[in-house]
């Protein structure tokens, strides 16, 4: 940080006000318009993610090799036969998922 002398003498006392008033209003701004998205980054409790799976061998394999990238919606609304998921969990295996 500069010393104070210096910074008097470059920043002039009306630029100092409107920094000073601007400021703590633009760091307001920064924090409610962001904070949002922090919450939204957050990922759901475990426990209530296996809960809308139906119960069953399938619900392990799901949560440890599913839900690391979809979320348990997105599995339930798909619908597909037994063949349909099998070529789709061989093309998730093709882009690198580990399905054990």
């Amino acid at each position: 940080m500069l010393p104070k002398l210096i910074l008097r003498k470059l920043v002039s006392p009306k630029l100092k006000n409107i920094f000073c008033t601007v400021a703590p209003t633009l760091a307001v701004l920064a924090v409610v318009t962001t904070s949002p998205f922090w919450a939204l980054s957050e990922k759901p409790v475990a426990a209530k993610v296996t809960e809308d799976l139906p119960p069953g061998a399938m619900q392990t394999k799901a949560t440890t090799a599913c839900l690391e990238c979809h979320e348990a919606r997105i599995i339930l609304q798909q619908r597909l036969s037994k063949a349909t998921w099998t070529k789709e969990v061989d093309k998730m295996i093709k882009w690198g998922a580990v399905v054990h």
